[in-house]
């Protein structure tokens, strides 16, 4: 069951106990939990005495079940157990706003992160912070900084600043990942938190996509099979200062957008 659906099971009280530090729970957190799993975690948010309320997500059935009789409602008043897809709920918008979710936390399935940051990056009402456990390459990559900026980075850094907090072993999962794991936080930016940043974001989000798409080839033939002019390209890097030579990862984040900036302006 953990193996079909990608889980390894975090067992380390003492890391579960350091992510809920991290968590920085006060008085009327709305918290959300990805894949409760056997509650090892939401056991040690609720044991943390704050006055919050905990909805704990869970997909599989027989684990729900489990939840549900180790936490009964009458007994844990602040804890809503669903069973429910993740990728439905982050999807949607209302859910968020209605729910008025501040944190977000989770033990993250590999094969589900990208998908998963992505819909977070695409919701209008942010949390103010999210700490997840997942795989250590993946953190690595989202905490990217020039020479090996990438899509992930730069999508994810334009919202929120994360910060690898520290690692996890192997030996802390049952059963046992075959990679190593990190938890980060990811802290949201006050500007990706109103409306018409929001709508900025839609067009940043198409520009480094295109950027991106080819990071071996440099930034001008990119964007020129992007539909971008050559000659737009060109006197836009100039004004920055940058060779035409310059590949995507050689970009920082200031200069993505200052890049954006000045092509929109040309166009």
């Amino acid at each position: 069951m953990g193996r079909k659906l990608g889980q390894h099971f975090l067992k380390d009280k003492n890391v579960l106990r350091k992510i809920v530090s991290v968590l920085d729970l006060k008085d009327g957190d709305i918290v959300l939990e990805i894949g409760a799993g056997h509650g090892e975690l939401t056991k040690e948010i609720l044991a943390a005495g704050k006055k919050i309320k905990l909805i704990a997500v869970e997909k599989d059935k027989k684990l729900i079940e489990c939840l549900r009789k180790d936490f009964p409602s009458a007994s844990f008043p602040n804890l809503l157990i669903l069973e429910e897809d993740i990728l439905k709920i982050i999807s949607s918008q209302d859910f968020f706003i209605q729910e008025k979710i501040n944190k977000v936390v989770g033990n993250i399935p590999y094969y589900l992160t990208g998908y998963l940051l992505r819909k977070i990056s695409e919701l209008e009402r942010k949390p103010s912070l999210i700490v997840f456990l997942l795989q250590k390459e993946v953190a690595l990559r989202i905490c990217a900084q020039l020479p090996k900026m990438n899509l992930l980075a730069a999508s994810i850094q334009f919202w929120a600043d994360p910060r690898i907090l520290f690692l996890v072993k192997r030996g802390s999962f049952s059963p046992l990942p075959q990679v190593e794991s990190a938890v980060i936080s990811l802290k949201t930016k006050k500007l990706a938190l109103n409306r018409k940043s929001f709508l900025k974001a839609k067009e940043f989000f198409n520009f480094i996509r295109v950027l991106f798409k080819q990071p071996r080839k440099t930034i001008v033939n990119n964007l020129m099979a992007g539909g971008y002019p050559r000659e737009k390209i060109l006197s836009s890097l100039s004004s920055l200062g940058l060779k035409e030579n310059l590949r995507p990862q050689q970009l920082s984040l200031n200069l993505i957008l200052d890049l954006l900036k000045r092509i929109s302006e040309e166009n």
